[in-house]
């Protein structure tokens, strides 16, 4: 119970802090999915431990079920680590001017997120994830899972 009172707090604290302008549900292009969206100029190491959480939730609920949206300028080197971190789920690569990031109000970087599209393609669930933090990733993703059966 106090893990969950933890993940409420931190999702009113994040609401407030991060501007969300840029994100409407004509950027996700399929419905009644989990989609995480991410650079190439955010933290590697976050990136890693989100994908990381992504991997065991997807084995629950299937791979046509996670989708993920990252946005990396696409040289060489970029395209072998690109597909090398994401050969194990679903992607779409997109153009970096497809999506305006939120950025969060205090520091002005731009945040990596999820997003759950309901089966009208709005969106149904917003998150965004911090270093560190996998445990309330995980309640996330579990709401989601629960919101997808």
């Amino acid at each position: 119970m106090e893990l969950l009172s933890s993940y409420v707090t931190y999702s009113v604290d994040m609401l407030k802090q991060v501007s969300i302008e840029g994100i409407s549900s004509t950027v996700f292009p399929e419905k009644n999915v989990l989609i995480y969206c991410f650079s190439e100029d955010m933290c590697d190491e976050c990136i890693y431990q989100d994908l990381a959480e992504l991997y065991e939730i997807q084995k629950e609920i299937g791979r046509d079920r996670v989708l993920l949206l990252p946005v990396y300028r696409m040289s060489r080197t970029n395209q072998i680590v690109y597909r090398n971190k994401l050969h194990d789920f679903k992607y779409m690569s997109i153009p970096v001017d497809s999506i305006k990031f939120p950025f969060h109000r205090g520091n002005g970087l731009e945040q990596r997120f999820f997003v759950y599209t309901d089966e009208a393609g709005g969106i149904r669930s917003l998150f965004f994830p911090q270093k560190n933090k996998q445990n309330i990733t995980r309640i996330y993703l579990s709401g989601v899972k629960r919101q997808m059966k």
